[in-house]
């Protein structure tokens, strides 16, 4: 479930909230691994949404 956000400078963005799981992908071509995460903190940057997850199964 994506979630609305409004910006500082009054602009909306849409974005996964904090304690979601979600599937990040990682790699390219046949390398590219699927990985299970939590979003931790997103940021608006440069017209980008940008997380920071937590992979379950690391250390903290």
């Amino acid at each position: 479930d994506v979630s609305s956000q409004e910006w500082e400078e009054g602009e909306e963005f849409e974005c996964y909230p904090p304690g979601m799981k979600v599937q990040v992908r990682y790699g390219r071509g046949r390398n590219q691994k699927t990985y299970e995460a939590t979003v931790k903190e997103s940021d608006l940057e440069g017209g980008e949404v940008l997380y920071l997850v937590h992979y379950c199964g690391w250390n903290v």
